[in-house]
């Protein structure tokens, strides 16, 4: 008799550790579903109505547009006018001329388009 309750004792205590083995492995699962569906979220765009542009470093949703000013201005003793920290040269020195700048900026909003860096600049003629 005391082995028949030593017996059953014991399968109920396997049956226990049983239980709370794979309870202790439903709950690791859960954890693993929520890392992967985190690791997804990081790898998903966090914006997809966003284009991506071909380069890092152009503007999504802008494009170029040129403003053109005519002034007159004074060369200095080397020849050179500047503008905006842009200065060119090979004009005749201390004589007053008139210019065109050309300045070339990310300022046009479009949606879908793609305003390259690399076009950005100032020209001076």
């Amino acid at each position: 008799m005391k082995n028949k309750i030593f017996g059953g004792m014991a399968v109920l205590i396997i049956a226990t550790v049983a239980m709370f083995n794979m309870n202790i492995g439903l709950k690791s699962s859960k954890l693993s579903d929520i890392s992967l569906a985190n690791v997804e979220a990081l790898a998903l765009d966090e914006d997809p109505i966003q284009p991506k542009c071909p380069d890092p470093y152009d503007v999504p949703d802008h494009y170029i547009i040129v403003t053109t000013t005519s002034l007159t201005t004074t060369t200095n003793a080397k020849g050179e006018i500047s503008f905006k920290d842009i200065v060119k040269g090979g004009y005749e020195k201390n004589k007053t001329v008139a210019v065109i700048i050309c300045e070339y900026n990310c300022d046009g909003v479009q949606s879908g388009s793609c305003c390259k860096q690399s076009d950005v600049r100032v020209d001076i003629y």
